[in-house]
């Protein structure tokens, strides 16, 4: 601060000297490392958010079709052992039906099988239909055959993960039922 008189008067005028070169690069250089923590925690931040949300899809794609699965299972009139494959990672299970007839038909199959990754329902005469979500890749689809009960049933269990375009990793989701057929012979 400097103090200048004049005639008597005290006049005082600030002085601003600036930033020194030091102090300039000392806050660009805290400025860059605050701006670097925030682009990395962001860029965490959201590979956790796309695993969350591939996660919710392969869970929510699985229980879809072990409904679909399910309700056709119980809706069946018998497991069809000849076109079945059951102890297998890649099985197939085919079902006697009355329901969803072709015309003058007194049965008809279905048939729910593992094919590149998706699982598919055909019926019979029909197109199959793709019963898991596109971005979910189902790795293992296993049947056992429980024909030793007073009921018969089938046990289902199917591992799905994520597609290959996911980023983040994200461990295979296993979900497996039993279910009875409720119109069985």
């Amino acid at each position: 601060m400097l103090r200048r008189i004049f005639k008597g008067k005290t006049k005082i005028t600030l002085t601003h000297p600036g930033f020194s070169l030091v102090e300039l690069i000392v806050y660009i250089g805290l400025f860059v490392a605050v701006v670097g923590l925030i682009t990395q925690l962001t860029g965490q931040l959201l590979t956790v958010l796309r695993t969350t949300e591939a996660t919710e899809a392969v869970i929510g794609s699985t229980r879809n079709a072990m409904d679909v699965i399910a309700q056709e299972i119980r809706h069946s009139n018998s497991v069809y052992t000849p076109t079945s494959l059951f102890a297998a990672a890649n099985g197939q299970l085919s079902l006697e039906t009355s329901r969803d007839m072709p015309d003058g038909e007194t049965a008809t199959y279905v048939d729910i099988y593992l094919d590149s990754g998706a699982l598919y329902l055909k019926r019979e005469g029909e197109t199959a239909e793709r019963i898991t979500a596109a971005g979910v890749t189902v790795t293992q689809f296993e049947l056992t055959h429980l024909n030793e009960l007073s009921i018969p049933a089938v046990r289902v269990s199917v591992v799905a993960t994520a597609g290959s375009g996911t980023t983040g990793a994200m461990r295979p989701f296993s979900l497996t039922s039993t279910v009875a057929l409720r119109s069985y012979d």
